[in-house]
């Protein structure tokens, strides 16, 4: 189980640490992975957070798994195939399957999300040392 204030304090402190046990600090930002067929404590889905920090965006995306987000705390925005969505805390957010994605920070503090990914199977790249590249605008 978790609370919405741990997981924000969680994710903070990654990002301050710039590291987590079961994520990695990646382009200045921090992804965790809690749940995961990898991990053998989950069957299909995966669940995870990020915190992303004022002024910094994920990288351009897309993978095979829908995705909702839920902001946990900050403010921000994503645009999903070219549609902009603004997002503060409390923003639920869907991602289809294989839509280009990015996600930017805005405000004064840290963009904290809980993601859901299903199928499992995307989270894999947050588990590798792989480098996270951008795949456009």
């Amino acid at each position: 189980m978790w609370t919405l204030d741990n997981l924000i304090t969680e994710a903070r402190t990654a990002l301050e640490a710039r590291s987590h046990p079961q994520g990695r600090y990646v382009n200045g930002r921090v992804v965790s992975v809690l749940r995961s067929p990898e991990y053998a404590n989950a069957e299909h889905v995966a669940v995870g957070f990020s915190a992303i920090p004022p002024g910094a965006s994920t990288e351009a995306h897309r993978h095979v798994a829908e995705e909702v987000v839920t902001v946990l705390s900050g403010s921000g925005f994503v645009r999903i195939d070219g549609e902009q969505f603004d997002l503060a805390a409390g923003s639920i957010i869907f991602t289809p399957s294989d839509s280009l994605h990015r996600t930017t920070a805005t405000g004064t503090e840290p963009l904290v999300c809980l993601w859901v990914y299903s199928p499992a199977g995307s989270e894999n790249r947050w588990l590798s040392d792989a480098p996270v590249l951008d795949e456009g605008p």
